[in-house]
């Protein structure tokens, strides 16, 4: 009788026990803030405002459950608010009435992030602890290798919201789930994320291989993993405590298109530049307020780089400045979806101007080309720059090998109250104009020579620049040959004649010794001054212009002969021809036939 009563007994004492256990005990609200928020405050910084409610749970592990947890930064403004927070306490000191945190899990946790401010302590037990000392003893003792006070985070279903009114940051990560780690003070530092960004799911993995030795003033392998279908990132190097380079390491990164290139940053679809991938690997060195790229290679829109690249944020925001070689571009692919400049109908277009993700940043790039093509047409060895600020771009062309001559040019934009002002200027010498016009359809001509021109204009669109046009062009051309076009001949048989000037012009060459033009535009009408072409047999003279809002031409080209020093003969006979109406297909008359 007497050993069933005694197993009774233990069975209502373990049911007791067990009941006990799993009931939820109330705690005071006060009480678990105050233990809690100086750990807290000890630890990292944080100050944990009063909660709703507490509840202690002794069985399977001590687990405290607190309803409306929010966590505040040293000036009291929120962190952390979730309205359920779990935490497993330590069971030694909670025999002696301590709540000490091993791990804990957020559910539907709001994280803000301030990258402007930390709201973390420097002077934290978490920094302070471990320093040059303890870091020593603990290497000396690693089997008794102390935990750390945070132990394990887990967030579930969470919101992470990140902002920064310095770099202009304001960004959401929703459905935010994981893990972070660090059990002891020896182990690494490990942090596992699953979220949704810029509707996409993303998956965030990152390490620190030594905490410990970081807050130390050493050094820490580290590594980051960004996978997601808009871009996946990979950062893997190492920090350093007390250096001039805090962090240094390797960067790759793999961006699907520039579409979702904006997207990652916020921005709407562009139409200019054109989508496509964007893959990038660098060696790469932190130093706030700049980072740095070397030994890199970009692929962008189908286009291959190397260089260097150094990003800078200053007080008017992002600077990108370095030096970047090609082997070949193609602008083609470059521009294209830029917006046409010309319609279908052959009228300049009235669609404004836009200059897409360009004039985000302000840039200062220096570039060597081998080779740069465009529609057919190529240049060598081209060393480019391209510096844009406050809205405003310039390109110059500080030298290239164009048709075996120097070509150089700069072109700018800059905003204004009527749209865009723009302004340009270029330059080609010594170059190979047979080779030039036979890339336009034309051919029979060989010689050589060059041309200059500056031009600007203001408008809000590429109609409005052409008929605000203005500025200077000098045509100078070298000794000449024009194969199948005869001025001399068709003068000889107009002496006889009257002659059909597509039939006796057609035989024979033109040889000249030089030609010249010069024409001034004005409000988008082009007017020649001077203009003529001198050689053995024949002087042509121009004049008129040609409207280059209208795209329309209005000339008359007078041939007169000439003696073999190029003398005109004024007193001999003489062929003037007009050509006028659209550019695309103009009339050819002349006044002394067909």
């Amino acid at each position: 009788m007497r050993y069933r009563l005694k197993w009774a007994a233990l069975l209502i004492v373990a049911v007791a026990l067990a009941g006990a256990g799993a009931y939820r005990w109330p705690l005071s609200s006060a009480y678990v803030a105050a233990e809690l928020g100086r750990q807290l405050t000890d630890v990292v910084g944080l100050e944990l405002h009063r909660p709703a409610r507490a509840y202690l749970t002794i069985l399977p592990r001590p687990t405290l459950q607190i309803i409306d947890i929010e966590l505040g930064g040293k000036d009291s403004a929120p962190v952390i608010a979730a309205p359920i927070a779990k935490v497993r306490l330590a069971l030694a000191p909670l025999l002696i009435g301590r709540l000490q945190v091993s791990s804990a899990i957020l559910r539907r946790p709001t994280v803000l992030i301030d990258l402007d401010r930390s709201p973390f302590a420097k002077d934290s037990a978490l920094a302070r602890a471990i320093d040059v000392k303890t870091y020593a003893e603990t290497l000396n003792a690693a089997s008794d290798a102390k935990e750390t006070p945070l132990g394990a985070l887990s967030v579930e279903r969470g919101l992470l919201h990140i902002v920064s009114a310095k770099y202009g940051l304001d960004t959401l990560m929703e459905d935010v789930a994981g893990d972070f780690e660090w059990p002891r003070v020896l182990d690494a530092a490990r942090l596992n994320l699953r979220a949704t960004w810029r509707g996409a799911p993303a998956t965030i993995t990152a390490r620190l291989d030594a905490p410990a030795q970081l807050l130390a003033a050493g050094g820490s392998p580290a590594m980051l993993n960004i996978a997601s279908p808009i871009a996946s990132i990979r950062l893997e190097g190492e920090f350093k405590s007390g250096d001039t380079s805090p962090f240094e390491g390797a960067l790759s990164a793999d961006v699907a298109s520039t579409a979702a290139l904006a997207r990652l940053f916020g921005e709407g679809a562009a139409r200019f530049p054109p989508d496509g991938r964007v893959a990038l690997t660098s060696k790469i060195a932190f130093n706030p307020p700049m980072l740095t790229l070397s030994d890199m290679r970009l692929e962008a829109l189908e286009q291959t780089l190397d260089g260097a690249l150094a990003l800078t944020h200053t007080a008017d925001g992002w600077s990108i400045s370095g030096s970047l070689a090609a082997d070949q571009i193609n602008l083609d692919d470059l521009f294209a979806k830029a917006p046409a400049l010309v319609e279908e109908t052959g009228e300049w277009s009235d669609e404004p101007l836009t200059f897409g993700l360009f004039g985000a940043v302000a840039l200062d790039l220096r570039t060597s080309i081998a080779k740069v093509v465009w529609r057919g047409h190529e240049l060598q060895d081209a060393a480019l720059s391209f510096v844009s600020h406050n809205g405003g771009a310039t390109a110059t062309l500080s030298e290239a090998t164009a048709y075996n001559g120097a070509l150089k040019g700069e072109i700018s934009f800059s905003p204004s109250g009527q749209g865009v002002e723009m302004q340009g200027s270029a330059n080609l010498a010594n170059a190979d104009i047979g080779a030039l016009v036979a890339e336009f359809g034309a051919s029979g001509y060989s010689g050589q020579g060059g041309a200059e021109f500056t031009l600007r204009s203001t408008g809000d669109s590429p109609a409005a620049l052409a008929r605000a046009l203005a500025g200077d062009v000098v045509v100078k051309l070298g000794p000449g040959v024009i194969e199948g076009l005869s001025f001399e001949e068709a003068l000889r048989r107009s002496e006889r004649r009257p002659i059909n000037l597509f039939a006796d012009m057609r035989t024979g060459r033109t040889v000249f010794n030089e030609a010249e033009a010069r024409a001034t535009i004005e409000k988008g009408e082009a007017h020649v001054r001077s203009a003529a072409m001198i050689g053995p047999g024949v002087v042509i003279t121009m004049k008129g212009g040609a409207s280059l809002a209208a795209r329309e031409l209005a000339t008359q080209f007078t041939a007169v002969r000439a003696d073999q020093h190029g003398a005109p003969d004024l007193v001999g006979p003489q062929i003037n021809v007009t050509i006028s109406g659209p550019w695309s297909r103009p009339t050819i008359k002349s006044d002394t036939g067909a």
